[in-house]
Protein backbone atom coordinates (compact mmCIF):
# COMPACT_ATOMS: atom_id res chain seq x y z
CA UNK A 1 0.00 0.00 0.00
CA UNK A 2 0.90 3.50 -1.16
CA UNK A 3 0.86 6.68 1.44
CA UNK A 4 -0.63 9.70 -0.62
CA UNK A 5 -0.89 13.13 0.92
CA UNK A 6 -3.54 13.77 3.54
CA UNK A 7 -7.07 15.41 2.12
CA UNK A 8 -6.50 18.91 1.48
CA UNK A 9 -8.34 20.96 4.11
CA UNK A 10 -8.75 24.33 1.52
CA UNK A 11 -11.08 23.57 -1.08
CA UNK A 12 -10.69 25.12 -4.70
CA UNK A 13 -7.12 25.55 -4.60
CA UNK A 14 -4.53 23.97 -6.71
CA UNK A 15 -2.96 22.25 -3.53
CA UNK A 16 -6.78 20.21 -3.25
CA UNK A 17 -6.74 19.41 -6.92
CA UNK A 18 -3.39 18.14 -6.47
CA UNK A 19 -4.39 16.31 -3.21
CA UNK A 20 -7.18 14.37 -4.80
CA UNK A 21 -5.24 13.39 -8.23
CA UNK A 22 -2.12 11.92 -6.02
CA UNK A 23 -4.56 10.41 -3.68
CA UNK A 24 -5.99 8.59 -7.46
CA UNK A 25 -2.71 7.70 -8.39
CA UNK A 26 -1.86 6.03 -5.17
CA UNK A 27 -5.42 4.02 -5.69
CA UNK A 28 -4.63 2.92 -9.24
CA UNK A 29 -1.47 1.88 -8.35
CA UNK A 30 -2.85 -0.21 -4.81
CA UNK A 31 -5.51 -1.58 -7.31
CA UNK A 32 -2.87 -3.03 -10.52
CA UNK A 33 -0.71 -4.56 -7.78
CA UNK A 34 -3.64 -7.25 -7.02
CA UNK A 35 -3.52 -7.69 -10.64
CA UNK A 36 -5.79 -7.87 -13.98
CA UNK A 37 -9.08 -5.98 -13.08
CA UNK A 38 -12.03 -8.61 -13.04
CA UNK A 39 -14.82 -7.48 -15.56
CA UNK A 40 -16.74 -6.90 -12.60
CA UNK A 41 -14.81 -4.14 -11.49
CA UNK A 42 -16.46 -1.65 -13.57
CA UNK A 43 -19.74 -2.02 -11.40
CA UNK A 44 -17.94 -0.35 -8.48
CA UNK A 45 -14.67 -1.28 -7.27
CA UNK A 46 -13.01 -0.07 -3.37
CA UNK A 47 -9.45 0.81 -3.58
CA UNK A 48 -7.59 -1.62 -1.10
CA UNK A 49 -6.61 0.95 1.47
CA UNK A 50 -5.74 0.35 4.97
CA UNK A 51 -7.98 1.43 7.61
CA UNK A 52 -5.83 4.50 9.06
CA UNK A 53 -5.04 5.67 5.55
CA UNK A 54 -6.14 8.66 4.72
CA UNK A 55 -6.47 10.20 0.69
CA UNK A 56 -8.53 13.24 -0.56
CA UNK A 57 -11.06 11.04 -2.25
CA UNK A 58 -13.52 8.11 -1.89
CA UNK A 59 -12.50 4.32 -2.34
CA UNK A 60 -14.53 3.75 -4.51
CA UNK A 61 -13.49 3.35 -8.27
CA UNK A 62 -15.97 3.08 -11.39
CA UNK A 63 -13.81 4.64 -14.02
CA UNK A 64 -10.57 2.58 -14.96
CA UNK A 65 -9.46 4.10 -18.39
CA UNK A 66 -8.29 7.23 -19.57
CA UNK A 67 -11.58 7.30 -22.04
CA UNK A 68 -14.17 6.65 -19.54
CA UNK A 69 -12.72 8.87 -16.42
CA UNK A 70 -12.83 11.59 -19.05
CA UNK A 71 -15.82 11.26 -20.26
CA UNK A 72 -17.87 10.96 -16.55
CA UNK A 73 -15.84 13.29 -15.27
CA UNK A 74 -17.01 15.59 -17.86
CA UNK A 75 -20.70 14.40 -17.17
CA UNK A 76 -20.39 14.21 -13.57
CA UNK A 77 -19.58 18.13 -13.62
CA UNK A 78 -20.45 19.56 -16.39
CA UNK A 79 -23.80 18.05 -16.53
CA UNK A 80 -25.38 15.27 -19.74
CA UNK A 81 -25.20 17.45 -22.53
CA UNK A 82 -23.79 16.89 -25.80
CA UNK A 83 -22.11 19.35 -28.30
CA UNK A 84 -23.31 20.48 -31.56
CA UNK A 85 -20.86 22.80 -33.47
CA UNK A 86 -19.77 24.14 -29.95
CA UNK A 87 -23.59 24.33 -28.37
CA UNK A 88 -24.31 22.58 -25.46
CA UNK A 89 -27.38 20.24 -25.89
CA UNK A 90 -29.36 17.88 -23.68
CA UNK A 91 -28.68 14.33 -23.99
CA UNK A 92 -31.91 12.33 -23.90
CA UNK A 93 -32.14 10.25 -20.69
CA UNK A 94 -32.60 10.93 -17.03
CA UNK A 95 -29.24 12.82 -16.04
CA UNK A 96 -28.57 13.86 -12.30
CA UNK A 97 -27.03 18.15 -12.50
CA UNK A 98 -24.63 18.25 -9.92
CA UNK A 99 -24.75 22.27 -10.45
CA UNK A 100 -27.20 24.59 -12.47
CA UNK A 101 -27.77 23.55 -16.08
CA UNK A 102 -27.48 26.05 -18.66
CA UNK A 103 -30.29 26.42 -20.93
CA UNK A 104 -29.79 24.56 -24.64
CA UNK A 105 -28.19 26.60 -26.81
CA UNK A 106 -25.64 27.98 -24.17
CA UNK A 107 -22.40 27.79 -25.54
CA UNK A 108 -20.11 25.81 -23.90
CA UNK A 109 -17.83 26.69 -20.69
CA UNK A 110 -14.73 28.45 -21.21
CA UNK A 111 -11.78 28.41 -18.50
CA UNK A 112 -12.22 26.26 -15.56
CA UNK A 113 -11.36 27.18 -11.99
CA UNK A 114 -9.50 24.70 -9.89
CA UNK A 115 -12.61 24.16 -8.06
CA UNK A 116 -14.26 22.81 -11.07
CA UNK A 117 -10.84 20.82 -12.28
CA UNK A 118 -11.41 19.11 -8.69
CA UNK A 119 -15.16 17.90 -9.26
CA UNK A 120 -13.87 17.00 -12.60
CA UNK A 121 -11.55 14.78 -11.09
CA UNK A 122 -13.64 13.45 -8.61
CA UNK A 123 -16.38 12.44 -11.11
CA UNK A 124 -13.80 11.05 -13.11
CA UNK A 125 -13.04 8.75 -10.31
CA UNK A 126 -16.81 7.90 -9.17
CA UNK A 127 -19.51 9.07 -11.62
CA UNK A 128 -21.16 6.01 -13.29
Amino acid sequence: MRAAPVPCDEPDTFAAWEAIVLSQIADLADISDQGPLDPQAYFGLDAPRPDHCRRATSRRWYNFGVGAYLECGTAGTLGGWDEDDGVRIPVPGPVVSLFDEPEPGTLAPGALGWDVLCELARCGQEYE
